[in-house]
């Protein structure tokens, strides 16, 4: 049977009338909703039934053409009526039809013309779903992957919750929907059905993405219908969206799997459907498959029935009350390895059959945290079945899908023999925060797209409890600063930055939050919020909370109301609402500037933190004027608990108050750095601190230690203080032994390495580095493979042996030719710890030549293992040699296809200097070749036009050095290259962002150079020290 047929179960009757299930061949164009991209609009009608209509259009389009001769201004196009929370009749908007794309994709459409229009965007909340009957056959062939594909049909219980005689229904343009399949019937009170809803016309808008089905007759309010799609198709594409194809080699032979992710609207690729969270409802889904495959689904398998010899109808128990974003679907041959939950239940991991024994770590580490989870929230899990399944392709890092988690491999595999701590880590706090969405997100869901930080937020926060219950010892609430709130302290301080609750009405806007403002700051202002209410008062809020709206939709003032409740049942008068808009309502955060102006007298001062401090206004205006309500918290020398800390309320710009702190000790304001701001002192407490760091840093607790390191860096970098003040404090590193801080300090001493690499001040600047490396360089396990004990002590040799290699520590480099020259003659493979190959093979790639480099190119295209990958690509990228690094990025790009590997691999390349002259020779050469196209009228510049857009794109992202940036001739003579293609007003952006870092680089120069010239030239007499 080849891919285009159709089984035979497809005869299997699903409702009364036996539909079928997929498009057949042959059909004309009027019965079959064909998706034309030249026509934006595309009505179907059913030709015997529709004559009538089409005379009443034809008149319709008389009249309107009347009225233009007339004067009057009207809009082109078929009118939708926006029935959502308005009354029936209301008025009409009218849109051109022909201009949608435009309105909806390009960024030069202004924010007001969104705002006006966004309602045109969402379904009305007229007819919800309350039960789906989904049926969807995968068509896996052994023949061309091209023409695999899958079909279906579903029928679909709605309630009309407002009368009207239209229907909304999303689907994607590549869903090919039968249009006379599409049927309507209404149920009697006693669940039969009775009359059928006579259908006037159904229209396709390909921009919206739905189906607008217009009635002959009104629904009746709160009456149930039955709507029919009786035969739907698509092909199984590799975009990553919606049910897509993967695949993998099993002993020499490719195999393929269909896999999904819906998430945030691709539900609607799958199978017609109400695409918004709040429309959740019941779904029984039944699979059909080839008997050599099994499938997977969100709920437990109800049974299995043989179709003939060669396909299974898979029926799965309906699901709870859902989103369609939720549902996942998974047919493939992988292996399985099953367990018991604290209940029970069954807890099942998935892979391909090679791999199964990495996922062990998975469902030791799924089961203890599941059942954790419902003890701290005290909310039971609602399913009967878990499973977990790690895919070859994946484009997130994993989603959530209730019941059947789907991964990435490298987020849900580790193996201790060569796995790295790093990843073991990562695959624990990957899982904690899907296991987390089961509550945040799932049980409980968003109302709208806008409150994502619902979701992604306190799953970020919340994964660190579950790890942290997993694996105390690994200091989850320290490493919470560097994963979460440093990096996006650092994305939150621009004047481009955004409010945590952001309006979005497109489909491409919702992609675009899901990023460190959601996921990162959210978490952060959570971990805040947790802090200065009490744990015990936060707990009880969130078990309030989820109680209350299992299996709802909510929105974030739902979430203040019980976590108010809950505060003021322990006896905290704090109103969270109040609070907590200051901080989701507003983009950036404040500065908290401290003096003693007493000898127990301290004013404190916010501000608006912005940085750089002379950027222009930002994009998104507060209403609350930049000001924030901020819990203050303090330790010094003479407390003995800082965990149970007073909080004190900065509500207005500025306030006096008395603190019990010793007139001549230091102290420290934002314990645990658990609020989401900036501290600086504008007294000598930066000396006293420094002081104290360097005679026994250990007195100041590592979460504060971590917190001053990173502070007083963004601070120095700004100007609020000297960079001499900063480089002072760094002193104490020599004794420092903890993986936090040592890796705070290491990426700001990154930056500054990299913004001096071409002044002269650069070799002195690193052998200070080395200095401060070297008592912890000489501590360094070069030999222990395996990182399943002592997972601090890896987490730190990574971190120190960057470091050391990187300013080129003698004992470092050494180390590294040893080791890369061990493995290049060893016969037994490969004996560096996993934790240091990337460092080893790096150093071993700069220092050495052409035979170094090609053994490892060699070892590249035999490696399988993720990790190793990027370990081998980032060595490659290292070397000092420019033929070498020239001929490695023409084989990068000529061989690699994903998107992603490609951003990965210039990625790299930017971490060398040498990578910067490639990448715009590169450049260069891709823009002579565009001349010549657009000269020659062939390809019009397009073929070299993705990988300059992605080079440019990760350069404006980097501080690089200003000699490799073009000449603004050069720049300008680019730009004109690109007049005419598509990617035009991308590039123009990426210069325009390379041109503003430039500057910001040129800032940072002048203001900074002198003073850390002078302050090396002070502090370091040979800069060629343990070289």
């Amino acid at each position: 049977m080849s891919g285009t047929q159709v089984a035979t179960s497809e005869a299997q009757p699903l409702t009364i009338k036996s539909p079928s299930n997929s498009v057949p061949d042959g059909k004309n164009e009027e019965d079959t909703m064909v998706m034309s991209p030249s026509c934006r609009w595309k009505r179907i009608q059913r030709p015997s039934r529709m004559i009538h209509a089409i005379l009443i259009i034809l008149l319709i389009i008389l009249l309107l053409l009347l009225l233009i001769t007339t004067g009057l201004a009207v809009y082109y196009g078929h009118a939708y009526t926006r029935c959502a929370n308005t009354p029936q009749g209301g008025d009409r908007h009218r849109l051109k039809s022909d201009k949608f794309h435009d309105v909806l994709f390009s960024d030069r459409i202004s924010g007001e013309y969104r705002r006006l229009h966004a309602k045109n965007v969402r379904l009305p909340y007229t007819v919800f779903p309350r039960f789906y009957n989904l049926r969807l056959q995968v068509h896996l062939n052994s023949g061309d992957p091209t023409d695999f594909f899958f079909n279906g049909s579903s029928v679909v219980k709605v309630q009309c919750m407002n009368s009207t005689n239209e229907l909304f229904v999303h689907a994607y343009s590549t869903l090919n929907v039968s249009v006379q399949n599409i049927g309507i019937t209404r149920l009697a009170p006693n669940g039969s059905e009775s009359e059928n809803i006579s259908i006037r016309n159904i229209s396709y808008n390909d921009d919206l993405q739905w189906y607008h089905i217009l009635l002959d007759e009104k629904l009746e309010e709160n009456a149930f219908y039955i709507i029919r799609f009786g035969a739907f198709r698509a092909p199984l594409t590799n975009e990553l969206k919606g049910w897509y194809l993967s695949s993998y080699y099993e002993k020499g032979v490719k195999k393929y799997l269909a896999t999904s992710q819906l998430q945030p609207t691709d539900a609607r690729r799958v199978f017609p459907c109400w695409d918004e969270p709040a429309f959740k409802a019941q779904f029984q889904v039944t699979l059909l498959r080839e008997k050599p495959y099994h499938s997977l689904s969100n709920m437990g398998l109800r049974e299995s029935i043989p179709i003939d010899d060669k396909w299974v109808a898979d029926v799965f128990e309906p699901t709870v009350n859902t989103s369609t974003y939720l549902l996942a679907f998974v047919v493939s041959q992988f292996a399985s390895l099953t367990g018991k939950d604290s209940k029970g239940r069954n807890f099942t991991v998935w892979t391909r059959p090679e791999k199964i024994g990495e996922a062990k770590y998975a469902l030791e580490t799924g089961m203890k945290i599941i059942r954790f989870f419902e003890e701290y929230f005290e909310v039971p899990y609602p399913l009967e079945k878990t499973d977990m399944i790690a895919v070859p392709d994946f484009a997130a890092g994993a989603m959530e899908n209730w019941g059947l988690m789907i991964y990435r491999e490298a987020t849900m595999l580790w193996d201790p023999r060569v796995g790295t701590a790093n990843s073991q880590q990562k695959v624990a706090s990957v899982i904690s925060h899907e296991i987390a969405h089961q509550w945040f997100g799932n049980l409980v869901t968003l109302n709208w797209w806008d409150d994502l930080w619902l979701n992604e937020g306190f799953a970020s926060f919340i994964e660190c409890i579950g790890v942290d219950h997993v694996h105390p010892e690994w200091g989850m609430d320290e490493q919470f600063l560097l994963d979460d709130m440093q990096k996006v302290l650092i994305s939150d301080s621009l004047a481009t930055s955004r409010p945590v609750f952001q309006p979005v009405y497109y489909p491409n806007e919702i992609n675009e939050i899901f990023d460190p403002i959601s996921y990162n700051k959210g978490a952060s202002v959570l971990r805040m919020m947790e802090s200065f209410m009490g744990r015990d008062a936060f707990r009880l809020g969130l078990k309030n909370y989820l109680s209350k709206h299992k299996f709802k939709n909510t929105v974030h003032d739902d979430l203040w109301r019980s976590l108010t409740e809950a505060a003021l049942s322990v006896g905290k008068q704090v109103d969270v609402k109040s609070v907590m808009d200051t901080w989701l309502l507003q983009m950036n955060y404040p500065i908290v500037t401290v003096a003693r102006v007493g000898p127990k007298l301290f004013r404190f001062e916010q501000a608006h933190y912005l940085d750089p401090p002379d950027s222009k206004a930002p994009k998104n205006p507060s209403s609350y004027g930049f000001q924030w309500q901020i819990p203050l918290t303090y330790g010094a020398p003479e407390m003995t608990n800082w965990d149970d800390n007073e909080v004190i309320w900065l509500r207005n710009k500025s306030m006096t108050t008395e603190l019990s702190i010793k007139p001549d000790s230091w102290y420290i304001f934002n314990i645990k750095q658990a609020g989401f701001y900036r501290v600086h002192y504008a007294d000598s407490n930066w000396e006293l601190l420094t002081k104290q760091l360097i005679a026994d840093h250990k007195a100041i607790p590592l979460h504060s230690r971590t917190q001053i390191l990173d502070d007083l860096f963004s601070l120095a970098n700004r100007g609020n203080v000297s960079y001499t003040v900063f480089l002072n404090l760094t002193k104490y590193l020599r004794k420092e032994d903890s993986y936090v801080a040592w890796e705070t300090a290491r990426r700001a001493l990154a930056f500054v390495q990299r913004m001096l690499a071409v002044d002269s001040s650069y070799g002195l600047f690193s052998a200070y580095l080395r200095g401060l490396v070297d008592e912890q360089i000489r501590l360094i396990d070069w030999t222990t493979m395996q990182e399943d004990t002592n997972h601090m002590q890896h987490m730190l040799r990574w971190t120190i042996a960057k470091f050391a290699c990187k300013t080129n520590h003698y004992l470092c480099v050494n180390k590294a030719k040893e080791l890369y020259n061990n493995w290049m003659t060893n016969k037994t493979g490969n004996l560096i710890p996993p934790s240091l190959r990337a460092t080893i093979y790096c150093s071993a790639i700069q220092w050495g030549g052409q035979r170094e480099w090609q053994f490892l190119w060699d070892r590249l295209s035999e490696e399988k293992r993720e990790e190793e990958l990027v370990n081998m690509r980032t060595a490659l990228a290292c070397t000092r040699d420019m033929w070498i690094m020239k001929s490695f990025v023409k084989k990068m790009f000529s061989s690699l296809s994903d998107p992603t590997d490609l951003v990965d691999v210039i990625t790299y390349l930017t971490y060398n200097p040498l990578g910067h002259v490639v990448l715009w020779d590169y450049i260069r050469e891709a823009w002579r070749q565009t001349i010549d196209d657009k000269t020659n009228d062939t390809t019009k510049g397009l073929t070299p036009m993705p990988p300059v857009n992605a080079i440019l794109k990760i350069l404006s992202k980097k501080h690089y050095t200003l000699n490799n940036i073009p000449l603004s001739e050069e720049i300008l003579a680019l730009e004109h290259a690109s007049q005419g293609t598509t990617e035009s007003s991308i590039l123009q952006r990426s210069f325009q962002e390379l041109f503003r870092r430039n500057e910001q680089n040129m800032v940072w120069t002048k203001k900074h150079l002198h003073a850390i010239n002078k302050w090396l030239e002070e502090h370091v007499s040979d800069r060629n020290a343990l070289t």
